[in-house]
């Protein structure tokens, strides 16, 4: 199985799991055991890749980690079914989020921002990266580094915008006040006019 969704069955997101996983690896005590199919040359194939890639994803650098499975083989039809129907020959850390595209290929979220998935499944948005982090995307993901400095050029472009319309909104702001400090001193210096000529009338 080459491909897998972003969520569990039960609506849970498998890159956030494997956030919470690598802060506090008891998270995955909960995770249900794996499933792996045996066949008869002794080869094991998993046969639930979201829970394998996250263990994958929270251990990465580990050479040994100890993972609860069961095991199944030829003598399981419905297994031998399930196997037919997943297998590939696809390596855990080949596997791909089931929206067709491949870790580095860049995605618009609901907030209408553009990001790209990491190796480790963050969402990396072009908006909040550096000049560095471009870079180092760019030569993890070289296949995408046109698109992905083309993004980043946008991003920094509305950033540019944003950044310019507010310090406009703060000169207008600082204009107002201006303009309302210089009305209340002409108050004040027309109310002790005022006061004065009352004295004098006096």
């Amino acid at each position: 199985q080459s491909t897998i969704t972003s969520e569990f069955s039960d609506g849970r997101s498998v890159a956030k799991l494997v956030e919470q996983a690598k802060s506090d690896p008891t998270v995955l005590d909960a995770v249900p055991v794996i499933n792996v199919f045996k066949l008869d040359d002794g080869r094991l194939f998993a046969l639930d890749n979201r829970r394998l890639f996250v263990f994958k994803q929270a251990h990465k650098g580990k050479q040994q980690v100890k993972v609860r499975v069961v095991l199944h083989d030829s003598s399981d039809p419905d297994r031998v079914a399930e196997f037919h129907c997943k297998h590939t020959t696809a390596k855990p850390q080949d596997i791909r989020f089931k929206d067709g595209q491949p870790t580095g290929q860049p995605r618009q979220g609901a907030n209408g921002k553009w990001f790209v998935y990491s190796k480790s499944q963050r969402r990396k948005y072009f908006s909040e990266l550096t000049d560095k982090a471009l870079r180092e995307l760019k030569q993890k993901f070289p296949e995408h580094a046109d698109q992905h400095q083309s993004l980043w050029e946008k991003e920094q472009e509305k950033a540019e915008d944003k950044k310019k319309e507010c310090e406009e909104r703060e000169q207008r702001e600082r204009e107002r006040e201006q303009r309302e400090r210089e009305q209340r001193e002409q108050l004040e210096r027309e109310q002790q006019e005022r006061k004065q000529r009352e004295q004098r009338e006096r």
